[in-house]
């Protein structure tokens, strides 16, 4: 069994987090009511039109990189502490 670096795997899911955070952000800017339809349809589909005001301020770009960096740095912990836990499962194993 192939043994993996936890940071490897950090900064793999971090990437990859980050990435897909901006693909979500870019979504709300450019199509808000496809986004508000499919974020119904990913929690079972409740009513989340009367969340939304008429005109929804775009998000800032300052706001999207926060929130980036914030989903990448969790995502970094959490797929570090997978790799680590990782290894503790396949120590005994052999390669």
């Amino acid at each position: 069994m192939q043994r993996h670096d936890p940071l490897a795997i950090g900064l793999s899911l971090s990437v990859t987090a980050g990435l897909l955070y901006l693909i979500c952000a870019l979504t709300v800017v450019l199509a808000p009511g496809a986004f508000t339809a499919a974020l119904a349809k990913l929690f079972h589909g409740p009513d989340l039109s009367a969340l939304l005001t008429p005109n929804p301020p775009a998000p800032t770009l300052g706001a999207v990189g926060v929130g980036t960096l914030l989903v990448m740095i969790y995502a970094f912990f959490a797929g570090w502490l997978f790799g680590f836990v990782h290894r503790l499962f396949t120590r005994g194993s052999r390669a």
